[in-house]
């Protein structure tokens, strides 16, 4: 049974579809895996070509490892997290590879501490989602209309798009693990 957004935590949902990457993982038939980190775009169900569920799609060239995988496999997983800002263990490691000591570094510390402030960790999650992939039959109106909005998404994203042997791939959720910071994990 798919696994719909709207069951999943506000602040999950909000990541979603604002996040700019993703990280796609695929298996190969011989178990090989591969990860990738991808433009996305979120797509409900309201605005799906067949308005049949909600996507994540993204765009890829045939020739690649992920496309063959797809082919041959369409069982992947999606890596959504927020942990994004410096964290008290950045900074230890900032630390360690200047070979320094703390107090030596103090002024350095500040600088790191300004430049990327701790946010509040209460939030934070890190999501994985299963699903299953479908390669979008290209030159057909699907795929040009996905490629539409993926473009509009992501605009800088113009050569992974467009190019002459790119395919879109829409991806239906099927289910959802969020750990947050406590390693709290939810099943959805």
């Amino acid at each position: 049974m798919p696994s719909s957004i709207d069951n999943y935590p506000p602040n999950l949902v909000e990541l979603i579809k604002t996040s700019k990457f993703v990280h796609l993982a695929t298996c190969s038939n011989d178990l090989t895996p591969s990860l990738a980190l991808m433009n996305y775009l979120y797509i409900p169900k309201d605005l799906s070509y067949f308005h049949d569920t909600d996507y994540i799609i993204f765009a890829t060239e045939e020739d690649t490892v992920k496309y063959d995988n797809i082919l041959s496999n369409p069982n992947i997983s999606l890596l959504f997290h927020d942990w994004i800002s410096v964290n008290s263990s950045m900074l230890n490691k900032q630390i360690l590879t200047n070979g320094n000591s703390l107090n030596d570094n103090q002024a350095n510390l500040d600088h790191i501490v300004n430049r990327y402030p701790i946010d509040d960790i209460h939030d934070q999650m890190s999501a994985t989602i299963k699903g299953k992939a479908e390669i979008v039959s290209p030159l057909t109106k699907e795929s040009n209309y996905y490629k539409k909005l993926l473009l509009k998404g992501n605009p800088e994203a113009e050569v992974f798009i467009l190019g002459n042997t790119t395919a879109v791939i829409k991806v239906k959720m099927l289910s959802c693990k969020v750990v947050d910071i406590n390693n709290n994990i939810t099943m959805f």
